[in-house]
């Protein structure tokens, strides 16, 4: 038996999909407004996993410079059927289902297909005969409301369905479902799907069939139980991959969340792993017990990937860790030999859109702290560039450098919905300067270093950057940005390295 801790990936990687070929194990999830889109993770052992790539990036053709907080790419799919990987997945903004496809699941993926406005968390299945299947949580007429989870084969390699989808489980006034998955397992079709909302009421009941198309018995117990009763364990867990190893044991990946002391949600929906056992041809996370923070089970040969905390920036290519928000003009950031670029542009941090320059990646400590060394020039009033750690638009806690009455000043600038205020006016010289939040769970705490002291410049409540506060769905980031709040900054924020450290 191996113990490992939950969350095995932390930080908001939510509505996971996982496939297997041999003793790989391929992740991808949500990735909403983020650019590039869904990301894809590798593992070898179920607990240690990297990011490898992004389906959708420059050459996708998918735009999501108008994406909402919360809206862009949902979840879907991710299967290996015959030599490819593919993906499907959901764009928010127009309801369309989009099939790719890569040899190498790094990338490229192919141009995505798009199959129509079907539905929400689709996938696919490859059944015992070589068919395949199309199924999603699908809408009903006018797309007015889900109806519940349908099915219908599909030709992968022309990127068109060969029927009309069929219901195969209706949805009921108990439960919504989504993220339906079908498995065949002993001569039985198993369909479990994440039901009860992503919050508190969250889990993963499992139904099964003799046949494909139904109908369907519901099981005597839940996949992944429902926690909200119970202190001190993981909370909002659900929207689950069932999955076995090469060694034929069985586990279960889903998301769930670290609650702070405030009741928010501390660094989004993360991945967790719990083993799953068969008890009367019904499978069941944990054998029935309550989804821990510690757990020991069978895992496969625990090989954890090389880590480095610190990124330091060239001209070489973005980890792949770092995303932009949205989509923002090109010449609003760039690399170069003197680390990553960022142009300020009109945009400001508070605005709903256009897209800011902004370069982050996603807070995953709850105990620890993020730096970035910064170099620039303020030449107006209306420029600054910092670090921000962010949700959405409305609500923010920005480091930020402002040059007032011949002063460069690192002030707190701290943002829930309509309100905005500042706190801190740490004088700051010229020249390069660290820039650090440290978090906790009931707070975030700004400050400057200088020749290895921090000096404190204010501090913000961490729940009001949680998505109960700040709603939808996606999680908390730490970025660099640059703005020229309202025309374009008169020069350029050079990031030279950016660091974290926690759990």
């Amino acid at each position: 038996m191996v113990s490992y801790s939950n969350p095995v990936l932390p930080g908001a990687f939510p509505d996971p999909a996982v496939c297997r070929v041999g003793g790989d194990f391929y992740l991808a999830c949500s990735s909403f407004e983020y650019w590039p889109g869904y990301p894809v993770l590798h593992s070898r052992d179920l607990v240690h996993w990297r990011i490898i790539g992004h389906a959708f990036g420059a050459d996708s053709g998918i735009a999501l410079d108008q994406a909402p907080h919360g809206m862009g790419l949902w979840g879907g799919g991710l299967r290996h059927i015959r030599g490819r990987f593919w993906c499907v997945t959901t764009t928010s903004e127009d309801g369309q289902s989009l099939l790719s496809s890569a040899v190498d699941p790094a990338g490229p993926w192919t141009p995505p297909v798009r199959l129509g406005r079907l539905g929400m968390d689709p996938d696919l299945f490859e059944d015992v005969d070589g068919s395949t299947y199309y199924c999603l949580r699908a809408y009903g007429p006018g797309r007015s409301q889900p109806v519940g989870a349908r099915l219908a084969r599909i030709d992968l390699d022309a990127g068109k369905l060969l029927e009309d989808l069929q219901l195969i489980l209706p949805e009921t006034n108990q439960f919504g479902i989504e993220g339906p998955r079908i498995l065949h397992h002993d001569g039985w079709y198993y369909l479990h799907c994440a039901a009860g909302g992503t919050e508190h009421g969250h889990c993963q009941p499992v139904w099964r069939s003799r046949t494909l198309r139904g109908p369907y018995e519901r099981g005597p117990h839940d996949l992944i139980p429902n926690q909200a009763s119970f202190w001190g364990v993981p909370q909002c867990i659900g929207h689950g991959e069932l999955i076995d190893d090469a060694q034929g044991r069985w586990w279960v990946l889903f998301h769930g969340n670290r609650i702070g002391p405030s009741h928010g949600t501390l660094a989004g929906r993360e991945l967790y792993l719990a083993p799953v056992t068969w008890r009367d041809g019904w499978p069941q996370a944990a054998a029935g017990d309550l989804i821990r923070w510690q757990m020991a089970a069978d895992l496969p040969s625990v090989q954890p990937w090389p880590r480095t905390d610190r990124d330091l920036f060239s001209d070489s290519p973005l980890p792949p860790h770092y995303q932009t928000l949205r989509q923002p003009p090109a010449e609003a950031w760039s690399l170069s030999s003197n680390g990553l670029v960022l142009r300020g542009t009109a945009t400001a941090l508070h605005d709903p859109l256009p897209a800011p320059a902004w370069v982050g990646r996603r807070l995953d400590v709850v105990e620890g702290y993020f730096r970035a060394q910064v170099e620039v020039e303020l030449g107006a009033a209306n420029d600054e560039a910092g670090l921000v750690a962010w949700l959405n638009e409305r609500h923010f806690a920005a480091l930020t450098l402002v040059r007032r009455d011949g002063r460069r000043l690192a002030v707190l600038r701290r943002r829930v919905g309509d309100l905005q205020d500042e706190v801190g006016a740490v004088a700051v010289a010229d020249g390069p300067v660290v820039l650090r939040f440290d978090f906790d769970p009931a707070t975030i705490r700004a400050g400057i270093e200088v020749d290895g002291v921090v000096l404190p410049v204010g501090i913000h409540d961490r729940h009001l950057i949680s998505f109960e506060v700040g709603g939808k769905f996606s999680g908390p980031y730490v970025a660099m940005y640059a703005s020229g709040n309202g025309r374009p900054a008169s020069a350029a924020a050079t990031f030279r390295w950016c660091d974290r450290h926690g759990t």
